[in-house]
Formats: structure tokens, C-alpha cells, sequence
């Protein structure tokens, strides 16, 4: 089965923090031809309103970013809620600033979330962790974060929603890292790199950069991606719902959506 495009919200998530806006936000994703979503960087609401509003616009949610705190705290809440709107998968967004640098840290905040892995695991769902460039430093035992991570938890407990910008970012390549997590990648981030001339990186929308995503595609397709969400952290000159507009064009040009 072909991988399902949705639309990450941490894109236009400037536009969704309010009730009102939000539901207008959803409105216009959908329009675009989005039909699924992540939850990210949204303003507070009632899981029952969030259903209605997917509902209304041929939605569906596949992935929340929420607060880690609750993560850890209260998964089964988390679950419970997620089920209203029918969305199992829960992501860790990033590894906070103060639990890098040295194995120990990164061991002291992975190892908080053990416990709720299991939990959200026994209630149907994942728990996935989301990548940056950091996590591909090296720790004080020669070992880099994604590496650490990845040996805390059974694949059963904890997937990956790989973010291809972040990990070409850090200097990896995106086809051999996909390989690598190959079997816990359900979800995933298309974010693609154009370099500007002074050798400058930055955000631009997928099929617009120099990431191959006629290659990576087919190869989250091979390891298990059930839905890959458009992401662009920053959007620049152009409007985001452009830029989610100009990925979606892509990306259906060469045969997702």
C-alpha cells in the first residue's frame, strides 16, 4: 500500500492558535488535498472538538506532539483522548538542551518514558521520537543519541518519525539511515534543503531542494512508512499554505498523496 501524505501543523502553526483558527487552518490543509494531519505547535483544545472539526473536513489526525511532561505522566490519558479522534501514535518532539552532551543525560530523559512506551504499547498505540540534527552528536561514550535511543526500547515500545531534513542536516544520508530503522519508521517528516548561494541551508518546500525524494520515498515505502507528514519549519518569502500547496503538488506529481 502507498504511502499516505498528510500535512504537519507545526508548518502553519502561527495559524492555529485559536479555536477559530484552527478550524479554518484544517479547512484550508484539506482543501489543499491533504487528507490527514499531525498535531503540533496548536493551541489547547477538546478532543471531541478536534473530531468534529477533522470530520467536517475529511480529516484524519496520525500523529500529536504533545507536551512531554504528559507523556510521561499520564499516558493513558493521552490514549484515551487520542481515541476520541482515533489517533494511536503519540511523538516525543525533541531531546530539551539540558539532557545533552554526556550518555548519562540522554539516558536520565529516554528513560522517563519506558514506562508510558509500555502503556501506550498495551492500549494499541506507539510512542514514536522525533529527530533533529542533535541527536546525531556524539555522546561521551562514542555513541550518537539516535544510536542510544534506539537500544532503550524493543521496536514493540518505541518507533521513529525520521525527519529527512535534520538527518541529511547532521550530515547522514537519508537512504541509509531509513535502512537502518528500517521496521519502526510508521511514520515519517518529508522536509526537504535547498542550499542558497553563500553555502547557507534553510527549510524549502519538498521537491524544491536537493533531497531526492523520488528516493526516498519508495525506500520509507520498503521500511514500513504507513504516512509521511509535509513539514517546513520556516517558510521564509513564501506563505506556508503555499508551501504546503507547492509539496503537495510534488509529491502527487510523482505518485503520493
Amino acid at each position: 500500500m502507498s504511502i499516505q501524505i498528510g500535512a504537519q501543523l507545526y508548518t502553519v502553526c502561527k495559524y492555529c492558535q485559536t479555536l477559530e483558527s484552527f478550524a479554518d487552518t484544517l479547512a484550508r490543509v484539506a482543501e489543499i488535498g491533504y487528507k490527514t494531519v499531525q498535531v503540533s505547535g496548536c493551541c489547547a483544545y477538546d478532543p471531541h472538538w478536534l473530531k468534529e472539526q477533522l470530520d467536517r473536513n475529511g480529516l484524519t489526525c496520525e500523529l500529536t506532539h504533545p507536551d512531554t511532561a504528559d507523556i510521561a505522566n499520564k499516558p493513558a490519558q493521552l490514549m484515551a483522548d487520542q481515541a476520541i479522534y482515533n489517533c494511536q501514535y503519540i511523538g516525543i518532539g525533541f531531546l530539551p538542551p539540558q539532557h545533552r552532551g554526556t550518555a548519562a543525560k540522554v539516558r536520565n530523559f529516554v528513560g522517563q518514558f519506558v514506562d508510558a512506551s509500555r502503556t501506550i504499547r498495551d492500549l494499541g498505540g506507539k510512542l514514536m521520537y522525533h529527530n533533529h540534527w542533535f541527536e546525531y552528536d556524539m555522546n561521551d561514550e562514542g555513541q550518537n543519541y539516535m544510536e542510544m535511543i534506539y537500544d532503550m526500547f524493543p521496536a514493540s515500545d518505541l518507533g521513529f518519525t525520521l525527519d529527512t531534513y535534520w538527518v541529511a542536516y547532521a550530515g547522514y544520508d537519508v537512504l541509509s539511515e531509513i535502512e537502518r530503522l528500517s521496521g519502526r519508521l510508521q511514520r515519517a517528516h518529508l522536509k526537504d534543503m535547498e542550499i542558497l548561494a553563500d553555502g547557507t541551508r534553510r527549510y524549502a518546500p519538498v521537491g524544491y531542494g536537493v533531497l531526492d525524494f523520488e528516493k526516498i520515498l519508495p525506500a520509507f515505502e520498503k521500511a514500513g512508512t504507513e504516512v509521511a507528514f509535509v513539514e517546513q519549519d520556516e517558510c521564509f518569502e513564501r506563505d506556508p499554505f503555499d508551501c504546503l500547496k507547492m509539496s503537495y503538488d510534488y509529491l502527487k506529481s510523482i505518485g503520493y498523496n
